[in-house]
């Protein structure tokens, strides 16, 4: 009897995106330690288009993963960007995708560049957030390394205006409650973006509020 039905088909990319996972979290363990994994379950719930579709299209661009940049200022505070087409009031920390050939490290170094045009190495891998994500009878895995820079005085000036990044604010570190909070309340089209998003800014405010070795400025 022929049981092939029966065997789930082996996705290459999902295989290449795991291998290429577990290589990033082995040397980034190697420099940071402390590191911490977090795993997250979301249903996709909001109405069409859903962030979800986007996020679906991540394997055919070579996009495994994301970066998420913390950077912070001399003063303590914390870059956040917005971009024209957000909801009014919204902004948020700025993230940049991780592809095939290129380890997270690496994507995070020349995201800084593209998004604050700013140089640097990380100071800190605050965690790795790993998401499950399910819609509508489909599911998808992704993941985001968090990195954390100390950028002193600089200011950022965006080197890809394909980003269409619009405006930077800095705001304390205490005020990523407030961020994670006006992300899970958006509706429409940006419910399901706002809950994705939330997650990460809800995890860096919980890693601050409990890190004594956080810069204060």
């Amino acid at each position: 009897m022929n049981m092939s039905s029966d065997v789930p088909a082996i996705d290459p990319f999902e295989v290449q995106r795991v291998l290429a996972e577990d290589q990033d979290l082995r040397s980034l363990r190697q420099r940071f330690p402390s590191l911490e994994e977090r795993n997250y379950v979301l249903a996709m719930n909001g109405p069409d288009p859903s962030y979800f579709d986007e996020l679906c299209k991540g394997p055919a661009k070579g996009r495994r993963g994301e970066v998420v940049l913390v950077v912070c200022h001399a003063d303590g505070t914390i870059w956040l960007h917005a971009k024209p087409f957000y909801p009014a009031g919204i902004y948020r920390l700025p993230t940049g995708g991780v592809h095939l050939g290129e380890s997270a490290w690496e994507a995070a170094q020349r995201e800084l560049w593209e998004e604050l045009g700013l140089k640097g190495e990380p100071a800190q891998c605050l965690g790795l957030l790993r998401y499950e994500m399910f819609r509508r009878g489909r599911s998808l895995h992704f993941s985001s390394f968090v990195f954390r820079f100390d950028a002193g005085t600089a200011e950022p000036h965006p080197q890809d205006s394909a980003e269409h990044i619009s405006s930077f604010q800095r705001v304390p570190p205490a005020e990523l409650a407030k961020v994670a909070r006006a992300l899970t309340d958006l509706r429409g089209q940006w419910q399901d973006w706002g809950n994705f998003r939330a997650a990460v800014h809800e995890f860096v405010y919980e890693i601050w509020s409990r890190a004594s070795a956080w810069p204060q400025g």
